[in-house]
C-alpha cells in the first residue's frame, strides 16, 4: 500500500483557479494507492462536508482517478441545498463502477450511487442499511453501518460465500477473475463490524439463482 500527501496547489499540472477558501478543508489530503498504483482511499486533512469535497474531486488531477465515478460527481457538484451537503466527512473508503463510500464523523457509511444499487430485500449476510433515498434524479443515497475490509480472513470471506449460496443465491464479481470461481477473492466487497460480524458490502454481488 503507498501512501502520498498531496497538496493540491502544488502538485496541479492544469493550475486549476479556485478559491483557497474552498478547498481549506480538504488541502494535503492522504492518498492511498494500492500496489496496482490505484487510488483506493482519500483521507481528508479534517473533516469536509460532502458539497466542498465535490468541488475538489472536479479538479482534473483527482477526476481522472474517479472516472468511473464521474457522473455521480458531475450532479453532486450542482447541489445548493441537501440533506448532506454539509456532512463531515472523514475518508472516501471505498469506489466502485458507479458508487462512492464515505466514512462520516459520526462512524457511519454514507454510500452514494448513480443508479439504484439496492434491488431486492437485504438479507441477513447484508451489510446493514439505516436508511435510504434519493438525492437527486438518478442519484441515490444509503447510510450503512461501517465495516473494515483490512481485518476480514479469506476463510471468513469464503464461509460467508457458502452461506449466500446456501440460501439460494448466486454471488457474482467476488472474485479476482470476473465470474470465475478462484480461491483468490475480492476481499474489498467484504466487512467486518466491531462486534466481529462479516458482511457483504455490495448488494448486487448476491442474486437470486433461476
Amino acid at each position: 500500500m503507498k501512501i502520498n500527501n498531496v497538496n493540491f496547489y502544488n502538485t496541479n499540472p492544469y493550475k486549476y483557479q479556485r478559491s483557497p477558501v474552498t478547498f481549506k478543508q480538504v488541502i494535503a489530503p492522504k492518498m492511498i494507492y494500492d500496489e496496482r498504483n490505484v487510488l483506493t482511499k482519500i483521507i481528508f486533512s479534517e473533516p469536509t462536508g460532502l458539497k466542498d469535497i465535490c468541488d475538489y474531486f472536479m479538479q482534473p488531477t483527482i477526476l481522472r482517478q474517479l472516472s468511473f465515478n464521474w457522473r455521480c460527481i458531475r450532479d453532486l457538484q450542482g447541489l445548493k441545498t441537501s440533506k448532506f451537503a454539509e456532512t463531515k466527512i472523514k475518508e472516501l473508503i471505498g469506489m466502485g463502477a458507479s458508487a462512492l463510500a464515505f466514512l462520516l464523523e459520526n462512524g457511519n457509511v454514507l454510500k452514494i450511487t448513480y443508479g439504484k444499487h439496492l434491488r431486492r430485500e437485504l438479507e441477513n449476510f447484508d451489510i446493514p442499511v439505516y436508511e435510504q433515498g434519493v438525492l437527486l434524479p438518478n442519484i441515490y443515497y444509503y447510510i450503512e453501518q461501517y465495516a473494515d475490509t483490512e481485518s476480514v480472513t479469506k476463510d471468513e470471506i469464503l464461509e460467508l460465500i457458502n452461506k449466500i449460496r446456501a440460501m439460494s443465491y448466486e454471488v457474482c464479481d467476488v472474485y479476482d477473475s470476473f465470474w470465475v470461481k478462484k480461491d483468490s477473492v475480492r476481499d474489498f466487497q467484504f466487512g467486518k463490524t466491531p462486534d466481529g460480524k462479516v458482511y457483504l458490502l455490495d448488494p448486487e454481488c448476491a442474486y437470486k439463482g433461476k
